[in-house]
């Protein structure tokens, strides 16, 4: 294990909403799993383990941030539910930007909405960094 982190967590809005619609039980399964990834992160799991755990894993796009991806829910090894998270402020600040559940190849389409979501966040954000 590398050292204890200390990264604020927050939710986007938009986020949470999305995920209270996977329903009651997928939604809770969900917020079960980002919170014992907060604890695994903030615990200091190498990112090695993160990703053998959560398939945690960069989203590559060149921004001033890092954009990164998570399973999530029921059947987390099954590739369904999926989070993405921005880390700014020098990992001190991470923010859960969007949710989505993965159906045939919507993945794509989430990404890129994802990316946008986050470049509006930074755009927000930047000014009072």
């Amino acid at each position: 294990m590398s050292s204890i982190r200390l990264t604020r967590f927050t939710f986007e809005s938009k986020c949470a909403k999305a995920i209270r619609n996977f329903g009651p039980s997928s939604a809770a399964k969900v917020l079960n799993d980002i919170e014992e990834f907060e604890r695994d992160w903030h615990d200091g799991m190498d990112d090695d383990q993160l990703f053998a755990r959560y398939n945690f894993k960069p989203l590559h796009v060149h921004r001033p941030y890092g954009l990164f991806q998570i399973r999530v829910g029921p059947k987390r090894k099954s590739l369904s539910y999926r989070s993405v998270v921005i880390f700014y402020d020098g990992q001190s600040s991470a923010r859960w930007i969007h949710a989505f559940k993965k159906e045939g190849m919507s993945e794509p389409q989430e990404i890129e909405l994802a990316v946008a979501r986050a470049d509006e966040f930074w755009n927000t954000m930047r000014g009072r960094l």
